[in-house]
């Protein structure tokens, strides 16, 4: 199975979003007996790159994309990592040992008004536009979300073969795909070519956005600026390196806002808002604000309802105990406080072909590489040069994921020096003291061990980390180096095996454990494939393989399934080609005219649930200008 190649972020500040209970929250206010129409004001720190959900590969074109576009099914707003229907009227019907879906439309759906359509009136989507959406996105030569598709649906790969090859002629010249079906206007039925329960994520995900044929013919090169989907809003504007306007889809479905869990923290302030038809919003207005310091600016000034927080604002922004300063708050000013966990992870993983880091360097490759996971103090570095903006990794796979278990942490994500020039001398080499450091030494070569750490990227925060990466040497006496380098050549050096190791990061594409150990998985270590670290290992990969079929909504498979991820950990931890470093932790604020708000990292759509109190901006907002 070929998989995606890892890509760099892409910073988008308005998805600050927030699963966990924000610190500091506005009292709540009485329920108004009608939704007042509102606009929310986001920034963006670029234009995105397209607003073809085919080709929107970055998060910012994907939050986008999300405004227009979507799929036959979503996360729970209050879930997310609960899949329900979205265009879908229900859950598929399964059937064939889990390899054949079958899956019913809602009924009237209709794409949005265009111009495109005759008498420029959105018509009824059906399945046979789903059908033309996944081979649309087939078809194209280079489509950034194919990764999603690939060797999943039975034919559907040979039909691409033929289609790329020849992309002047018309889709329909390569006939039917077996595993793809329209089978009347509102049932699609899917043949998988294996059972493969993590498909209703991939369902989930906008590159499967449903798409109109007559939008692409209509527009042709030009459908990337000219999004016609079924979604809650309706694009109004775009001026490049300005901003985006979007507006309410006057003609989006019958969707309600959910009802809050009982017990959710928010609760009082939710039940204002459950049961209104989706979207809240009236307008929102996205401003491309490439300068951190200008959204911060303008934040402070009202113009902005959502901002992160400059790292180095942070002592102007926080007290000395942690919470907000005056700052942001009193004098009848109010601010909310969002630090969700985010399902990404940084970590360091070894290139296991190198002849002194690697499988080739035996038991001494392993020490050191494990030696350096020891020495690595991660709750200073998160606290020193994250400000906080992080958690420990003790493992691989976030909090929240079936497989996550704080009971057995991976033993070289534990910060112990000692325990580091133990595990050194235990495999052979010699440590002694030298003054107020060490040094570590090769009695075979009378070699000091040097090993190499590339960071990806030349910025600031790249540099901190390269420092930090310095600072190992001396506490095991090793020559520990970190080495910045600008983006590409940091992927090249990676895809042909260059170099001792690499400072990493991966998003998590859907909540399964799956999505992130695939990158130590010995299929991927080929060429351009996602094992950065060339790992192999016959003990992993079985495992691997026992653990694709398990369906982790079924109890007695999720119990299964975690107790060999447990197994998979314990391999990992004998051979150690990755070191887990920490997980994404954002903070970011909300001005007290916005509701609270939910965390789905795995879903672009989120905006149809976003409300702004305009009774309360127009009373406070005077107060930051």
């Amino acid at each position: 199975m070929k998989l995606r190649t890892l890509l760099c972020f892409a910073l988008v500040i308005c998805v600050v979003s927030s699963s966990e209970t924000p610190l500091l929250l506005a009292p709540a206010a009485e329920k108004p007996a009608t939704p007042a129409s509102s606009e929310m004001v986001l920034s963006l720190s670029g234009d995105p790159r397209t607003l073809d959900p085919r080709m929107a590969g970055d998060v910012v074109s994907m939050t986008q994309c999300g405004m227009a576009y979507e799929t036959l099914y979503e996360y729970d707003y209050f879930t997310p990592d609960r899949v329900i229907p979205c265009l879908a009227q229900d859950m598929p019907k399964v059937s064939a040992g889990g390899k054949q879906l079958e899956i019913t439309l809602k009924q009237g759906v209709r794409f949005q008004d265009d111009v495109c359509f005759p008498d420029s009136k959105g018509r009824v989507v059906t399945a046979g536009d789903f059908v033309f959406s996944v081979l649309s996105l087939a078809a194209q030569p280079d489509p950034v979300g194919w990764w999603a598709l690939e060797e999943k649906i039975e034919g559907l790969d040979e039909w691409r073969e033929r289609a790329v090859e020849k992309p002047d002629l018309p889709m329909s010249v390569w006939g039917d795909v077996k595993g793809l079906k329209a089978k009347d206007e509102r049932t699609i039925e899917i043949i998988l070519t294996d059972p493969n329960p993590r498909f209703l994520h991939t369902l989930c995900m906008l590159y499967l956005a449903v798409i109109p044929k007559e939008a692409i013919e209509r527009y042709g090169d030009e459908f990337e600026r000219h999004p016609v989907g079924t979604g809650p809003f309706k694009l109004e504007a775009w001026e490049a390196g300005q901003g985006i306007v979007w507006r309410k889809n006057p003609n989006y479905r019958e969707a309600l806002f959910p009802i809050a869990p009982a017990g959710h923290t928010d609760k009082r302030r939710y039940e204002q808002l459950e049961g209104r038809r989706l979207p809240l919003l009236s307008k929102v207005t996205y401003r491309i604000l490439a300068e951190e310091m200008t959204e911060w600016q303008d934040f402070l000034a009202g113009q902005i309802d959502v901002c992160s927080i400059p790292i180095d604002k942070y002592d102007e922004v926080f007290t000395k105990d942690g919470r907000l300063g005056p700052l942001l708050m009193g004098d009848g000013k109010f601010v909310n406080l969002h630090t969700p966990d985010r399902p990404v992870i940084e970590y360091i993983s070894f290139n296991m072909t190198h002849k002194s880091i690697g499988t080739p360097a035996g038991e001494k490759g392993a020490a050191l590489r494990k030696a350096i996971g020891l020495a690595f103090d991660r709750q200073k570095y998160i606290d020193e040069h994250l400000k906080g903006r992080g958690t420990v990794a003790t493992g691989l796979i976030p909090k929240g994921i079936v497989g996550f278990d704080e009971k057995q942490p991976y033993p070289w994500s534990v910060y112990s020096e000692e325990k580091a020039r133990a595990v050194l001398t235990k495999a052979g080499f010699k440590v002694e003291k030298t003054g107020s450091g060490w040094k570590t030494t090769d009695p075979d070569t009378g070699a000091q061990p040097e090993v190499t750490i590339l960071t990806r990227g030349t910025t600031a925060a790249s540099k901190n980390m390269a420092a930090f990466i310095d600072d190992i040497g001396p506490k095991i006496g090793v020559k520990v180096a970190g080495e910045c380098m600008d983006f590409a050549k940091y992927l090249r050096m990676q895809e042909e095996g260059k170099g001792h190791a690499y400072d990493s990061g991966w998003i998590l594409d859907y909540p399964d454990a799956e999505n992130i150990l695939q990158l130590l998985w010995g299929e991927n270590a080929k060429e351009f494939g996602i094992n950065s670290s060339r790992y192999t290992s016959k003990a992993y990969d079985e495992l691997y393989i026992r653990m694709l079929p398990l369906d982790q909504t079924i109890k007695s498979q999720c119990a299964k399934k975690m107790e060999i991820i447990q197994s998979m950990m314990k391999v990992l931890a004998d051979d150690c080609p990755i070191i887990p470093l920490y997980f994404d932790r954002s903070k970011s604020l909300s001005h007290e005219w916005v509701y609270p708000y939910e965390s789905c990292d795995f879903s672009f759509a989120t905006a149809k649930y976003r409300f702004v109190d305009e009774d309360i901006r127009l009373k406070k907002s005077i107060l930051w200008k």
